[in-house]
């Protein structure tokens, strides 16, 4: 007869530390919302979720456990803290040579920034290109290139489809002179053909 209470009580202490972690991750989402940072990785996953906030609150067994998981997934994403998050913002504007001044204009440009690959890798995805929708590292330098070379800027001057078209219309402008003058592949099929 013991055993069963054995198991209560461990089941007991694992929803107790599972609501605990439900509550810090449900203040690091408002905290990164309130910090205009819901576009980054660990608050979009959580949106792809389902965008359900977390709780053990009339969770069955096999439940608790599955939002065990779903939390520790959330909590181990550097993007959940405001800190990590503006951190990794601050990286992707090194590697894609972001301008800014200060974190109010990073946040913006980095908002404009994802929007643009988001929007490139759907036209990709629309235009049967899936292998170049796959890898947003390549979409993002070539969004870097252009931005470095004036072409188009991350900035709420223009709308992200107007921005896109532009991005849309100078990669086929810079494909059509390299496959006539330089003997690339018919067709744009691999990023290769802009080194950064």
């Amino acid at each position: 007869m013991s055993k069963p209470q054995i198991a209560s009580e461990e089941y007991r202490k694992f929803r107790k530390e599972v609501s605990r972690m439900a509550s810090m991750a449900n203040k690091r989402l408002k905290r990164l919302e309130r910090n205009e940072l819901t576009d980054l990785p660990a608050y979009q996953s959580w949106v792809k979720g389902g965008a359900v906030r977390f709780g053990v609150r009339g969770k069955d067994y096999n439940q608790v456990q599955s939002e065990f998981w779903r939390l520790k997934r959330f909590l181990d994403n550097k993007t959940s803290l405001v800190r990590g998050a503006n951190k990794y913002l601050k990286e992707i504007a090194e590697n894609t040579g972001i301008k800014y001044n200060g974190l109010a204009d990073l946040k913006t440009k980095s908002k404009k920034f994802f929007e643009l690959a988001n929007k490139i890798k759907e036209y990709y995805k629309m235009s049967e290109l899936n292998a170049l929708a796959l890898d947003y590292q390549k979409i993002w330098e070539q969004i870097n290139v252009q931005v470095k070379q004036g072409i188009i800027e991350l900035t709420d001057i223009e709308s992200t489809e107007q921005t896109l078209q532009r991005f849309i219309d100078e990669i086929d402008r810079v494909s059509q002179v390299e496959n006539n003058q330089e003997g690339f592949k018919e067709g744009i099929k691999e990023w290769d053909f802009i080194k950064i």
